[in-house]
């Protein structure tokens, strides 16, 4: 009896486990819509922001808790009933309207959280939502406008983590970067897609490509935010170039504008005076032994070593690093040559050089900055587009000239027009010098026979990298050769092997080598296989055929 008992008990505890699930899911839904149905009723009764806080508290818990059903819905086996009620419902429209008008930190941080669970969330797809579009920029964009809300450091670094999170799905998804670029935002409609944009596809209005816009305005900030914004930028960016149409609208964007501006604001951050530690024993002797070593350097100039210096110069750097990481990762040839225009035109023409032009050593140290800074431009720079456009304007190189290919003529007109316009504009505002009255090797000539030992070791560091990494160059600016003329005196053979003797015996003495003539040939054997094997040797020891 107690066996049958037993097995029926088990059978109806099967039954009901099997239920359960049901069950649960249905329970999941119903405290769903009731926390949905709180949190709207909280914002219908109440004018937010509220002054009491008990109001704003009740709202966030409402948010957490939707948020927190989500979550345990999406480890659950299907249906997923309370992500198809989001779905269905669009309550992130609402969600968006009382995060926005709240206020409050911590209701906007669960409203944050919540966009960010729909956006990886696989079950409704919501990325190729324009409503949820919408409802998303229309928050962010009333964040980020510091006229309407300021939010704090850990929001805004949510904000850009979401932005970013929604760049990364194009990337790999770029069919749906339509939904978020033909995108107006209407705010006082809570975010609600307008659908397609009536207007031409190429005005380069703001409201039509919100998403790339917020990206941009956070391109130049430090820590996290900038990395996400600068990475989200870019895989934007990639998207786009894989349509023509938006290819075009990127060129008329200002991209390229506010890239180079962001770049001239943090060079103009940097100290205009600076001072390179050499203690006494670490002095090269070159400079050690020299009169320069007794000039007196002003008390305001900054030590390269202090760590507020190095901060400001790595964020420089960095952004500089992004410059790079566009150009490499752009696939458009258009508008890698509008980045570029723009960045001869607003920060070599009007930043760099005219720093060089105008650095002394009268004033003490402005000389040592701008060398240095030149030198750590030159030694982050890889892209060799950039170095050359760099030291072409620099040491007023020729520029070569190239056509563009007929299938590209369009966009080149777009681009050049607008390049043209701002030079235009820029040149109203100030004549001033061209590098072909004063450039780089003149600069790098008298700097060499100033008396400050900070700008000769300056001067010298920055030869050493343009000789490491960009020697080409250097040939015929830098280093200059002069031919020996017909008439000129010529050495007899005995007298070279006579000084040559005289150096050697000089050398054996200073040394103690005993076979100095077996290490004076390996010497130069070995110079000779470096100069035979570098790059440059090969078209000028190829013998005639």
């Amino acid at each position: 009896m107690d066996f049958w008992s037993r097995l029926i008990g088990g059978a109806g505890l099967g039954a009901s486990s099997k239920q359960a699930p049901a069950n649960n899911t249905q329970q999941r839904l119903a405290h769903f819509k009731r926390a949905y149905k709180e949190l709207q009723q909280t914002w219908q009764k109440h004018d937010l922001p509220s002054t009491d806080p008990i109001v704003e508290e009740n709202a966030r818990r409402c948010l957490q808790r939707m948020t927190q059903l989500l979550q345990k819905e999406s480890q659950a086996p299907a249906p997923h009933l309370c992500l198809s009620f989001v779905n269905t419902s669009q309550l992130y429209l609402a969600v968006s309207r009382v995060a926005w008008s709240s206020h409050n930190e911590g209701l906007i941080h669960e409203a944050l959280k919540l966009f960010e669970f729909l956006i990886d969330s696989e079950g409704e797809d919501f990325l190729q939502n324009s409503a949820f579009a919408g409802a998303v920029l229309a928050l962010i964009s009333r964040l980020a406008n510091p006229g309407t809300l300021l939010v704090g450091p850990e929001v805004e670094g949510e904000m850009l983590g979401l932005l970013f999170g929604i760049a990364a799905q194009i990337r790999l998804r770029p069919d749906i970067l339509w939904v978020w670029f033909t995108l107006k935002v209407d705010e006082e409609a809570g975010g609600e897609s307008n659908g397609l944009v009536e207007e031409t596809i190429f005005t380069s209005d703001k409201e039509q490509f919100p998403l790339f816009y917020l990206l941009l305005n956070y391109v130049h900030h430090e820590g996290k935010v900038g990395d996400f914004a600068r990475t989200g930028l870019l895989y934007v960016i990639a998207s786009a170039t894989l349509s023509e149409e938006l290819e075009r609208w990127i060129v008329e964007s200002d991209l390229a504008t506010l890239m180079a501006s962001g770049l001239g604001a943090l060079y103009s951050q940097l100290s205009r005076k600076l001072m390179l530690p050499f203690a006494k024993e670490e002095m090269p002797a070159v400079l050690a032994l020299s009169d320069s070593s007794a000039y007196q350097l002003p008390s305001d100039t900054v030590d390269t070593s202090s760590e507020d210096f190095q901060a400001h110069l790595a964020t420089f750097l960095s952004y500089l690093a992004f410059w790079q990481d566009t150009l490499e990762y752009c696939t458009s040839t258009e508008i890698k040559q509008t980045l570029l225009d723009h960045f001869q035109l607003l920060f070599l023409q009007q930043l760099l050089y005219p720093s060089l032009l105008e650095s002394s050593d009268d004033d003490g140290g402005s000389a040592v900055a701008v060398l240095t800074y030149l030198r750590c431009i030159l030694e982050s720079i890889d892209r060799p587009e950039l170095a050359h456009l760099i030291l072409r304007y620099l040491l007023a190189l020729p520029e070569q000239s190239s056509e563009a290919s007929p299938s590209s003529s369009r966009l080149t007109l777009f681009r050049r027009r607008k390049s043209y316009d701002l030079a235009t504009n820029l040149a109203k505002d100030e004549e001033k010098p061209s590098p072909a009255l004063f450039n780089l090797a003149d600069l790098v000539l008298t700097s060499l026979r100033s008396k400050s030992y900070q700008t000769v070791a300056a001067t010298l560091r920055l030869l050493s990298v343009i000789l490491q990494k960009q020697h080409q160059y250097a040939i015929s600016t830098l280093i200059k050769v002069k031919a020996i003329g017909v008439n000129d005196s010529k050495r007899t053979m005995g007298a070279h092997k006579k000084e040559i003797d005289v150096l050697l015996s000089l050398a054996e003495e200073l040394a103690g080598d005993d076979d100095l003539e077996r290490s004076y040939e390996s010497h130069l054997h070995d110079n000779r296989d470096l100069v035979e094997s570098h790059p440059c040797s090969s078209r000028l020891l190829t013998l005639p055929g």
